[in-house]
């Protein structure tokens, strides 16, 4: 995504952070991961004396590797944005319960 496009979306600075911070991790994310799994697949498709647990294990890593590789991709970002607006919300409330102003400000770029 451009900045011109995200502009026009009305996004959130915090939203804006999460998005650019997820272009930015999305290729060595992938790459770490996909050389990782790669590397798994000769214990998956092994042969010899001993490769039904080598199977089994190379099986259950590669699918906790692709699991954990997803929610790294999507599931952190939405996180990082719920919490940060929870946490917003609730320094304005403490702000307005003790009648003190916000001190909250935008983080820098």
């Amino acid at each position: 995504m451009r900045n011109g496009y995200r502009r026009g979306l009305g996004l959130t600075v915090r939203t804006k952070y999460a998005i650019a911070a997820s272009e930015s991790r999305l290729r060595p994310i992938l790459m770490t991961s996909l050389s990782f799994v790669l590397g798994l697949v000769p214990m998956m498709l092994s042969s010899e004396a001993g490769a039904v647990s080598r199977q089994s294990l190379g099986t259950a890593v590669n699918g906790g590797m692709i699991l954990s590789t997803l929610l790294s991709l999507f599931i952190v970002p939405v996180l990082y944005i719920l919490i940060s607006t929870a946490h917003e919300h609730l320094n304005k409330q403490m702000s307005q319960r003790l009648g003190k102003r916000s001190s909250i400000e935008e983080p820098l770029p």
